[in-house]
């Protein structure tokens, strides 16, 4: 009988016919349920990515990013074919032939499998990969590989090819926080998707494999060799010619990380809570991953410069000589830090940093937009931000408004003061008793004038002189201007005087504007200007930059206060005077050294016409830096270097703009009376340092209008009387008496207007074109007439030349004066070479 009609073979057939059906319904009813639940997944999500909300410069430059994910969508159309052709080469060789799943891949991955004992390779496709990495399927089980295939077949159903590949590019991995190939080639190589070259292609697609270990920042050498082995796949599948090949793995990797100075840390914190409250008013509910365009106040230039100059100049200052040996350095808690992370330490294990560290802010005078911040050395390491939440001492710092206060009321930089030492029981600043410290001068070298001008006790950064200047008008006088800087409530200690009083660096920085201001000061600080939503449209806008302005003082007292800040750093014997040596570039500046008792807190606060900003320097226990550590060496540096930064090429900030309502007046350097005609002294000649000359010591000072003088000088005169003066005293104006302090101002407001002499007093022609006058008729001496010299021959008039009677004062300072030129110009503070000289 045919084998096939045998009873056994017919009952084995039906069998086993009966198995295969039971087993295709029961694997189908299986199957059925990864079916099923494939069709439940959205598909739109495949196109909503996570985009990252950029945050951009004043200038419109990218700064940094706020969201998980770092992403900027590309279109298919401006990924090179090259690009997409390594895509395909590596990852779904049969891509444009499969409909989701390559069942000979699978199979061909089964069988290698197979005869390895292990699985030796995948059987993804594209489209297989898209869906994993959108809807997070990433358990190695079998029912997840097997709801993979049956959403990926869907997916191929609902999207076109070049639709897969542009939004599988768009959203995964590629390390580093790059997500999508235009975060990658930016972050990588420092261009577009477009702009990529075939290698750097090559070298993107070789690590999506592993982001991590393929990296070709950290690892160039594994990145380089699957880069090559990119290249070899694109041969095999006849995207490149062999000699093409050889050319391109010739060439380097050429890594070229993105040189965007990233907002990273804290100024990035900062923003983002700003915007945060922003969006909260405006009903939307956070900006991370929702592709906003915030507009900043931030100068990229200045934060670069900023960040850099506290790591190199904090540096400087810990490679000191005199610095403390035994203390942690940056670089001694780097290794420690690192040491804890390899021993796999707990974050809140994690040891905190006890090395120098310094905040500093510069904003902008007119609005209080943040220009840069550091709030510290390392954001990575710490991340508390002293800028904001630290308080301490503003230390002498804070003795410009000690002067701008004196300056509301009767006083004048010419008013004189009593420089000695001082009793420290008046003050009681870092002991009760014992002699004042006079750190704020800024030198080792502390020398006493006796009596000095305000000018120059500010100037010199006298402890004594703001001490007595403070008590004579009164602490809370001082308390209240401060408040009204924005500097808080102070007790009416007089401590407060010398800054013992502890101020945000922030607050500072406000409060300096003042100056600069004529007298106001913005409201407070702000970071943003613009938002805008994905599609460009500005969903909120900060209205007109024009921040409030709160008045501080009046623009007389203002200016007064300034004009000794900008000889602080212009003279020689001004606490900043070593500016220009640390690099400051030529523009008008003004500022002021801040040194604490025992040096352990250091400030240099100043500005230009157009920025204030204010550094601190210290450490986060309240100790002393270094013996004898003063801010000019300190944080003066990186004030440097951040206003340096400020200067756009080409363009130096304004002059400062002096207000109405000053008047000028001559005054004698010694005794700080209005200068006569005879406040001469015998002074080095700036020619020629060997021989003295008879120098005018006279020099013009800022006075409110309006007011009058009445003292002239009486320490130079001629044949024993007061010689002539450029300004006439009132008569029967009373001269103030000594303060309990030593304050003698010499000055009473009155509505009477100097009056300046109107002609020559020159006698006879003027063969030495000196601009002083010599001694009145009054005083020549009879019958000692002498022929002109410049006079011709045959002419009949005569001139009387007289030797005035000069007497000089008894006692002429060891260092000399600098001598300041009379007269109106621009400038008039300016310290010049004296004009007014009699050989």
């Amino acid at each position: 009988m045919p084998l096939w009609k045998r009873p056994w073979f017919r009952v084995t057939a039906l069998t086993l016919l009966a198995a295969g059906v039971v087993t295709w319904l029961s694997l189908r009813s299986y199957l059925v349920q990864f079916q099923e639940k494939a069709e439940t997944f959205d598909l739109s999500l495949l196109g909503k990515f996570e985009q990252s909300s950029i945050l951009l410069d004043r200038d419109g430059r990218e700064i940094g990013r706020l969201a998980n994910e770092n992403r900027t969508l590309v279109q298919y159309s401006d990924m090179p074919q090259y690009l997409i052709d390594a895509l395909v080469a590596t990852e779904d060789s049969r891509f444009w032939e499969h409909k989701g799943v390559d069942y000979r891949g699978i199979a061909r991955a089964a069988k290698d499998g197979l005869f390895a004992g292990r699985l030796v390779s995948g059987a993804s496709t594209i489209t297989q990969q898209l869906a994993r990495n959108t809807y997070g399927l990433t358990e190695r089980t079998r029912e997840r590989k097997l709801l993979e295939i049956y959403l990926a077949e869907r997916i191929e159903r609902h999207y076109q090819k070049p639709t897969i590949i542009e939004l599988y590019l768009n959203r995964i991995p590629f390390g580093k926080g790059f997500f999508g190939i235009e975060a990658a080639a930016q972050g990588y190589f420092s261009k577009t998707t477009r702009q990529l070259t075939k290698a750097e292609a090559a070298t993107l697609i070789g690590l999506i494999k592993s982001p991590r270990f393929y990296n070709p920042i950290n690892d160039p050498q594994l990145s380089l060799r699957e880069r090559d082995q990119t290249i070899d796949r694109m041969v095999i599948r006849n995207y490149l010619t062999r000699e093409e090949a050889v050319v391109l793995k010739g060439q380097p990797l050429g890594v070229k990380p993105s040189d965007t100075v990233r907002a990273a840390g804290y100024v990035q914190h900062e923003i983002e809570d700003e915007v945060e409250g922003i969006l909260t008013e405006l009903g939307v509910e956070g900006i991370a991953g929702k592709g906003f365009r915030v507009h900043t106040t931030i100068n990229s230039g200045m934060q670069q410069a900023m960040e850099a100059s506290f790591m190199k100049r904090l540096a400087e200052v810990e490679q000191r000589e005199d610095y403390p040996k035994d203390r942690e350095k940056l670089a001694d808690f780097t290794a420690k830090l690192e040491a804890h992370r390899k021993a796999n330490g707990l974050p809140q294990d994690a040891p905190r940093p006890a090395y120098l560290q310094g905040a500093g802010i510069a904003v902008d005078n007119r609005t209080g937009g943040v220009l840069a911040m550091a709030g510290g050395r390392n954001f990575g390491q710490s991340q508390y931000n002293r800028v904001l939440l630290t308080k301490r001492p503003a230390a002498t710092a804070f003795v410009p408004f000690v002067y701008t206060a004196a300056f509301e009321d009767k006083w004048f930089p010419g008013s004189r003061i009593i420089d000695q030492r001082m009793d420290n029981t008046r003050v009681m600043l870092g002991a009760t008793s014992g002699t004042l410290g006079e750190l704020g001068v800024e030198t080792f070298n502390i020398q006493h004038d006796d009596t000095t001008s305000v000018r120059k006790a500010l100037i010199q950064g006298k402890n004594n002189c703001a001490a007595r200047l403070g008590l004579e008008i009164g602490v809370e006088k001082v308390t209240a201007l401060a408040k009204r800087a924005g500097l808080g409530e102070m007790p009416a200690d007089p401590a407060v005087l010398l800054g013992r009083q502890d101020v945000s660096v922030k607050d500072m920085a406000l409060a300096y504007t003042t100056f600069p201001n004529g007298g106001t000061r913005p409201e407070g600080i702000h970071f943003v200007t613009r938002i805008e939503n994905p599609e460009g449209r500005t969903i909120w806008k900060r209205a007109e930059e024009g921040a409030k302005q709160v008045p501080v003082t009046d623009p007389a007292a203002a200016w007064m206060t300034h004009s000794c800040l900008e000889e602080s750093m212009l003279l020689d014997i001004g606490t900043a005077s070593n500016a220009r040596e640390l690099g400051l570039k030529p523009m008008p500046v003004a500022g002021k050294t801040g040194t604490h008792i025992n040096s352990s807190d250091l400030w240099f606060a100043g500005y230009s016409s157009e920025v204030t900003c204010a550094v601190w320097v210290g450490l986060d226990k309240r100790e002393q830096v270094y013996p004898f550590a003063f801010g000019r060496h300190t944080a003066l540096p990186v004030w440097v270097d951040v206003m340096n930064a400020s200067v756009r090429e080409g363009k130096e900030p304004a002059d400062f703009a002096e207000p109405q309502g000053l008047s000028l007046v001559e005054l004698c350097e010694l005794s700080g009376d209005v200068a006569s005609d005879a406040c001469l002294e015998m002074r080095p000649d700036p020619a020629d340092p060997t021989r003295e000359k008879l120098t005018k010591i006279s020099y013009m000072e800022y006075i409110r209008g309006g007011s009058k003088l009445g003292n002239v000088c009486k320490l130079h005169t001629i044949g024993g009387e007061t010689a002539a003066t450029g300004f006439i005293a009132e008569p029967g104006v009373p001269v103030p008496p000594t303060g309990p302090t030593g304050v003698n101002p010499a000055l009473a407001a009155a509505d009477a207007i100097p009056v300046r002499i109107s002609a020559a007093t020159v006698l006879g022609k003027d063969p030495y074109t000196s601009v002083v006058a010599s001694a009145p008729p009054e005083a020549e001496e009879e019958g000692k007439e002498k022929v002109d010299p410049d006079k011709k021959a045959g002419e009949d008039e005569k001139s009387v030349v007289v030797k005035p009677a000069i007497q000089v004062a008894p006692a002429i300072p060891a260092a000399p004066v600098p001598v300041v030129s009379p007269g109106t110009a621009g400038r008039p503070l300016l310290i010049e070479p004296g004009k007014a000289d009699i050989e």
